[in-house]
């Protein structure tokens, strides 16, 4: 059945990894392995090599997670985490790591690597004329029936920012997309918005890599004043908090997500562009309930309990720790 036929391909491929990974482990006397993106196919491959042979997993957090997921299931050794708030996420129904460590935000210490590229780019917009600029982080954008948000919904969000951009003289827009595909001039390469939000030297796009856009969601932020993410990933909009920028949350669905009334605990969380946008001018204009717009100060330490920039000495001190036990 064609059922039968993908389920063995699967299968082949996971085999065919885990051979390569096992004959990596004994030529090279591998000590630990490392994981960070459980969905992978390598990654379970990974878990087969360590029956195999025992050598250790490590796996870190690098989502926001807003549930727990099979996908994202791992039975890692250990699981490093950016809080010990996050376990949950990762221990479901008896599958889950054999022991749990909070690390911090494992990306932290790119922020200061980035700073001389932040600082050329605000230097760029600012010349243009842009005192106040907006940085838009998006999601996957797909119209199957995996999809959350259409090509159509991202259009209409996107062209909301550039009427603002276009409205008001002093203000500029960085986009930083997760997938190359879904940079607007790529995407949308005849929009007459785009074009002329490009006319202004006010909007920049900020790209790097073939696939995914390798651009650190920090760098993007260090160049605006407030960003803008979605609450169903939330991933990039906590990495904007964590570089210490505004930071706001679009909540079109109503989802329901671990934690979701943490957020309400901030002013962070709007329906729509249009409401996030009318608040950006309410703060703008120096209203007072608009003060704390985008200030994730409440609650930032129950997503990182560390923030020092130090939290891959932590992962790589727990690697240590870790191959030390295994060798008693």
């Amino acid at each position: 059945s064609p059922a039968g036929r993908w389920a063995a391909g699967l299968s082949y491929r996971l085999l065919s990894q885990a051979e390569s990974i096992l004959a990596t482990v004994v030529v090279m006397n591998v000590d630990a392995m490392l994981i960070s993106d459980p969905p992978l196919i390598q990654s379970d491959a990974m878990a087969v090599v360590a029956e195999l042979s025992g050598c250790p997993v490590t796996c870190y957090q690098y989502s926001n997670l807003a549930m727990p997921s099979v996908a994202m299931m791992t039975s890692a050794d250990q699981f490093l985490t950016f809080h010990d708030a996050f376990q949950p996420l990762w221990s479901h129904v008896g599958v889950g790591p054999e022991s749990f460590k909070a690390i911090g935000y494992p990306f932290d210490g790119a922020f200061s690597a980035v700073e001389a590229r932040t600082r050329d780019a605000r230097t760029e917009l600012r010349e243009a004329g842009a005192t106040f600029v907006v940085c838009l982080f998006d999601e996957s954008v797909q119209d199957d029936k995996f999809g959350v948000f259409s090509v159509s919904n991202h259009q209409s969000e996107l062209r909301e920012l550039l009427r603002y951009l276009l409205e008001e003289a002093d203000v500029g827009l960085a986009v930083k997309s997760q997938f190359q595909s879904n940079t607007p001039s790529k995407r949308y390469p005849d929009d007459e918005l785009v074009a002329a939000a490009a006319a202004t030297g006010r909007f920049l796009e900020l790209t790097t890599g073939d696939h995914r856009n390798l651009v650190y969601p920090a760098e993007a932020a260090l160049i605006s004043d407030i960003a803008i993410g979605n609450i169903v990933g939330a991933t990039a909009s906590l990495e904007a908090a964590l570089a210490g920028r505004r930071s706001l949350l679009l909540d079109q669905h109503g989802q329901e997500r671990h934690r979701r009334e943490l957020y309400d605990k901030a002013d962070l969380v709007y329906h729509s562009m249009t409401e996030a946008i009318a608040a950006i001018r309410r703060h703008r204009s120096g209203d007072p309930a608009a003060a704390a717009l985008g200030d994730w100060t409440p609650i930032i330490d129950q997503f990182d309990a560390f923030r020092d920039g130090r939290s891959a000495e932590r992962l790589r001190s727990s690697l240590t720790d870790l191959i030390e036990r295994e060798k008693t």
